[in-house]
């Protein structure tokens, strides 16, 4: 079966499957009785697929117990309705050298389908770890911190691989990364379904590193660690990731539910994510989504055309966390040097019962670039105190990169950006559940700046609305002075100029700046 899928403008051909051909794995000696391991049986199968030209390597009705399968050209693994192949709870029973449950290396046009389940044993790998503080505090802390691992087996993982599908099955109790596909080409991921412990720690849901021409789609993932993940892990074998779209998924996670990074040492360029639900069920701050989207570039790649569309959250600390930091993994020592991260649009994003600001950073002498933020409607649980708003926060420029980063707050509730060329606020809309007595925005080092129908939650306190620290050609219009207000904007900073505002539904009154550049705000 060919299969073309149309991926944000380009034609993506995943693979040949020959479903003919069926290796039922019983027919080579495996059995159904969840002790015997069937790893030689089920991979003679394999290779007897293979040979004959490929087809599907069938795993009926049963728990067969089976770690270290490789798969080959032209093979799919196909679990029938209540089949489960589950990996051995002791290491010992896997592969010395490979210690991986699912392998692919090389291989062309392979896959994986349902509607069976893979179930990956990872709860034998994870104790709790002993000299684990709890946290309490909404910025930092996860309930899988409180668990650790030992020495574990890989998961899944496909590498090098071209034309790959992982369709209409459930992964379950990984033990580490679920699925992992690295530097691969024309690859789809379809109504997967991810079922791993919000405690169980580094247990990613989907990880796409160093790939092109991806499709994920239709996925219902709840797990640990990062639910759907982009990476460049690779400081040998270097690939700029191209053309991935990921549509149209349900996710739930202790971490960050959509995101680019943390490893970016090579680049990534057309990346879509759209029509997506991040939630969390719990009211735990320590169990909720560390961020619903995260674009990071820290490791010296350039993150370089990236659009997220029609995301609804709910329950997550930050909604949004774009950062360019220059931690230079994979770097010599002493010679790191930044990457990029531009041209970034955001838009008809509805996130409900946030905890923290959402934050937009670069560092000194690299700017973000050339970001658009528009429609966008952000509820918070507010609470902020007035002493926040003159935190001083650390650039922090070689640090892991993470909401949490800059310490346990920042000076605004809405968005803090610092370090940004071209920035773009329209139709952005905040609501807070508690008082906040922040700024709703705080620019930093910020050029070229345009805020239109800015629109902020009632004011609790005398802290301007907006702060600007070093903005150059900056325009505010249409965005009214809520209830409360009693300053609107407050700039300072010897770099700050040009700053126009226009229809705010405000008077001179409310508009406050330092001597040295009262006459370049002009009221109209």
């Amino acid at each position: 079966m060919l299969r073309t899928i149309l991926l944000s403008g380009f034609y993506m051909i995943v693979g040949v499957f020959v479903y003919s051909a069926q290796f039922d794995i019983t027919a080579y000696g495996a059995k159904a009785d969840g002790t015997t391991m069937n790893t030689a049986s089920v991979q003679r199968a394999v290779d007897a697929c293979s040979a004959a030209g490929g087809g599907r390597v069938v795993i009926p009705a049963g728990v067969f117990l089976t770690a270290g399968i490789l798969l080959k050209d032209n093979v799919t693994l196909y679990l029938e309705a209540g089949a489960t192949l589950r990996a051995p709870r002791e290491l010992s029973q896997y592969d010395n050298k490979q210690r991986i449950f699912i392998a692919a290396d090389s291989a062309t046009n392979i896959g994986i389908a349902g509607p069976g389940i893979l179930d990956g044993s990872g709860d034998a790998f994870w104790v709790k770890d002993e000299k684990y503080r709890e946290k309490k505090d909404t910025w930092s802390g996860a309930s899988h911190n409180a668990w650790k691992a030992i020495p574990r087996p890989s998961n899944i993982r496909i590498s090098k691989c071209r034309g790959v599908s992982v369709m209409n099955v459930m992964i379950t109790n990984s033990p580490s990364w679920t699925l992992h596909v690295s530097s691969c080409d024309n690859v789809i991921v379809d109504n997967v379904t991810i079922r791993n412990p919000l405690h169980g720690p580094n247990t990613d849901g989907i990880d796409i590193n160093m790939c092109r021409e991806v499709m994920v789609a239709n996925c219902d993932i709840s797990t640990g660690d990062d639910a759907i993940v982009l990476k460049a892990t690779s400081a040998a074998d270097r690939r700029v990731s191209r053309n991935i779209t990921v549509s149209n998924c349900r996710i739930e996670t202790e971490c960050q539910a959509f995101k680019i990074g943390t490893e970016t040492l090579d680049g990534f360029e057309n990346i879509v994510f759209r029509d997506s639900f991040i939630y969390n069920r719990s009211s735990d701050p320590g169990e909720r989504a560390s961020a619903g989207i995260a674009l990071e570039a820290v490791d010296g790649g350039t993150v370089n055309g990236v659009v997220v569309s029609n995301i609804v959250m709910t329950n997550v600390r930050a909604p949004i966390f774009i950062r360019l930091g220059n931690r230079g993994n994979g770097q010599p020592a002493g010679k790191k040097i930044p990457g990029a991260l531009k041209n970034v649009v955001i838009e008809n994003i509805t996130a409900y019962h946030s905890l923290m600001e959402s934050s937009v950073t670069g560092i000194p002498g690299y700017r973000v670039e050339n970001v658009t933020l528009r429609n966008i409607d952000i509820e918070l649980e507010g609470g902020g105190e007035k002493a926040w708003a003159a935190v001083a926060v650390k650039e922090a420029e070689d640090s892991y990169p993470a909401p949490r980063m800059f310490g346990v707050r920042l000076p605004a509730y809405g968005f803090f950006c610092r370090h940004v060329k071209g920035l773009s606020f329209s139709n952005v809309r905040f609501r807070n559940l508690l008082p906040d007595a922040r700024p709703v925005l705080y620019c930093d080092d910020v050029e070229t700046l345009a805020i239109d129908n800015f629109i902020a939650g009632d004011v609790s306190g005398d802290e301007a609305l907006m702060r600007f620290v070093n903005v150059v050609d900056a325009t505010v219009t249409k965005s009214p002075a809520p209830r409360g207000a009693k300053l609107f904007l407050k700039a300072r900073g010897a770099m700050t100029k040009r700053i126009m505002l226009g229809g705010n539904s405000i008077d001179a009154s409310s508009v406050d700046a330092e001597d040295t550049i009262r006459n370049e705000i002009q009221l109209q």
